[in-house]
């Protein structure tokens, strides 16, 4: 519906291993923090094919993600 969602962070505590997991899925640069980088994640959730678009850009603490949920068209 192309609205955008803005939901709260997670603890501080798990940002990091969910960046991992985030990267990794994305087939993404585990160690590159000093460039933007994106991503790919294909699943399939209740029969329906969704793309995850994994944005991150490298901020003055670290990382910032963004992730945009799409119905794959076949």
């Amino acid at each position: 519906d192309s609205v955008l969602y803005e939901r709260m962070p997670p603890p501080p505590k798990l940002y990091s291993a969910i960046l991992r997991l985030l990267k990794v899925l994305a087939n993404l640069d585990l160690a590159e923090k000093d460039r933007p980088q994106e991503g790919v994640i294909t699943m399939t959730v209740r029969d329906l094919a969704v793309e995850v678009r994994v944005f991150l850009t490298p901020t003055a603490s670290g990382e910032s993600v963004t992730l945009q949920f799409a119905e794959k068209v076949p």
